[in-house]
């Protein structure tokens, strides 16, 4: 875990900056953790091998990023993917309206029926939280630091 060094120094730099400067600041760094984790989710999806048509890469990205006074996120993840759930935590799928599932095998052509298919958890979401948040933390640390770094304070 890194530790943070010249926090009251830090504390007093930033009670100097305006709401709206601290705001875009936040907003800053809060998009740099996001859209790297973007990436390490989109490297997931690669290795999965969950790349059939593009449409799961695709729709991962950053979709907001809010600061409003003590509050403060990034919204990350798959839009408009019907099926990028059930690759994240698997699941069953069993038909809705028809008496059975039907499709066409990629590899044979030939017509498939089954009354239910289980599909494996695949997850590519979870594992770039697991395996990268130390990055993604430092991405959001660099961030601050450039933005402070362009400022000039009077100590």
């Amino acid at each position: 875990m890194n530790k943070l060094e010249g926090t009251d120094q830090f504390k007093k730099n930033m009670d100097k900056l305006s709401k709206e400067m601290k705001a875009n600041m936040l907003r800053d760094a809060l998009n740099s953790g996001a859209e790297l984790f973007a990436a390490f989710v989109k490297m997931n999806i690669r290795s999965q091998g969950l790349i059939l048509t593009s449409n799961l890469i695709n729709s991962v990205g950053v979709k907001e990023t809010v600061v409003r006074g003590n509050i403060a996120y990034s919204l990350v993840g798959v839009q408009g993917v019907i099926y990028g759930r059930i690759h994240e935590y698997g699941g069953v799928i069993k038909p809705k309206t028809a008496k059975v599932l039907s499709w066409v095998d990629r590899r044979t052509g030939e017509r498939v029926f089954a009354n239910r298919v289980t599909i494996p958890a695949r997850p590519y979401m979870r594992p770039a939280i697991d395996l990268h948040s130390e990055d993604v933390f430092g991405a959001m640390a660099d961030s601050l630091r450039y933005s402070i770094a362009r400022m000039h304070f009077d100590t």
